[in-house]
């Protein structure tokens, strides 16, 4: 499933070629005033700045610092929500091909996955639908304890919602082999038009 990410330039094509991308138009901010950056939108990340700059150790977005967002209605905003475009259709229905995606990173990446839909980095495997590094994933793992009570991952899976896709799945899988980037909230809608 999704490999991610179209850059802002893209979504400035007419809406004659490309429908689908017309209501992100409307979505996509530049420079939003500071009093509405995580109140109103939240950052808007392309592939190359969303692989591995997420988790618990790292910093908030400086909200001055950062120029693209997405607006967003309906849900509370915090400082760990980011947005990223999810592509393909492995996890139809709920994250439909092509959906702008709120994650939480941050406090959400600590404690148990399992059952989750994540935003995964995968250091030495892909995602079979898209060839990239990056997928959106329900994260099933098998624990043992070891000798010295620390718990290793015997498999890991990452499950597709649409039966049609296969599974990933990682033996012996230890903390080099993925990176949980954030945990998926939902699929950003559109804002009305004219309101800002």
């Amino acid at each position: 499933m999704p490999a991610l990410l179209t850059t802002v330039a893209e979504e400035q094509v007419p809406a004659s070629r490309h429908p689908k991308r017309s209501r992100v138009t409307s979505l996509i901010i530049t420079d939003p005033p500071i009093h509405d950056r995580f109140v109103t939108c939240v950052p808007f990340y392309e592939l190359k700045a969303g692989a591995g700059d997420f988790g618990p150790e790292q910093p908030g977005v400086d909200p001055a610092d950062h120029t693209t967002w997405i607006q967003v209605r309906g849900r509370r905003l915090t400082r760990d929500i980011f947005v990223i475009q999810v592509t393909g259709r492995s996890m139809e229905p709920k994250i439909p091909d092509g959906s702008y995606c709120l994650f939480r990173g941050g406090e959400a990446l600590a404690g148990m996955r399992q059952g989750r839909i994540m935003l995964i980095a995968l250091k030495d495997s892909v995602d079979p639908e898209t060839g990239g590094r990056l997928t959106a994933k329900r994260y099933e793992s098998e624990e043992v304890f070891g000798e010295d009570g620390e718990f290793r991952h015997l498999r890991i899976r990452l499950l597709s919602l649409n039966p049609d896709y296969r599974p990933i799945v990682l033996d012996n899988a230890d903390e080099d082999t993925l990176k949980p980037l954030g945990e998926f909230v939902a699929a950003v809608e559109p804002l009305p038009q004219g309101f800002r």
